[in-house]
C-alpha cells in the first residue's frame, strides 16, 4: 500500500506491485517482461541480474520493444526502465520482488532498462 501511496505522489515511479499479495511472484530470481496483463501472457524477455552489470543500459530485442504491459520481477534487484533507446529521460523503477501491470506511460513503451542494485 505504502509503494502504491507513493507511486500516486511520484508520477516518476512505476508502481509495478499494484497486484502485490492477488498472486505470488512467479519469477524467481529474474525479471521478466510479458505482453499481456498477467504473468500467464505472452513472455517478451527475461533478464537475469547475474547476467546483466550495474548502471550498464540494455536495449531490449527486437520484437519486445514497445510491447510490455506487465513485468515480474522475482530477483533482488531493483531496475530502471525507459522509453527512449538510450536509457535517458526519467525512469521508471520496477522493485525487487514485485510484479504488476505497467502504467503511462511505460505501459507498451519501454526500450531499454538497467539494473540498479
Amino acid at each position: 500500500m505504502k509503494k502504491l501511496l507513493a507511486y500516486l505522489l511520484t508520477a516518476a515511479t512505476v508502481c509495478a506491485s499494484l497486484l502485490m499479495g492477488a498472486q505470488p511472484a512467479s519469477a524467481s530470481g529474474v525479471m521478466q517482461f510479458y505482453d499481456g496483463t498477467s504473468n500467464v501472457s505472452t513472455l517478451l524477455y527475461t533478464a537475469d541480474p547475474g547476467r546483466h552489470a550495474l548502471n550498464f543500459c540494455y536495449r531490449l530485442p527486437n520484437g519486445a520493444e514497445s510491447r510490455t504491459s506487465y513485468i515480474d520481477n522475482g530477483s533482488s534487484s531493483k531496475w530502471y526502465v525507459y522509453t527512449d533507446s538510450g536509457c535517458a529521460g526519467v525512469p521508471g523503477t520496477i522493485w525487487a520482488h514485485s510484479y504488476g501491470q505497467m502504467t503511462t506511460p511505460w505501459n507498451n513503451s519501454i526500450s531499454t532498462y538497467m539494473r540498479i542494485s
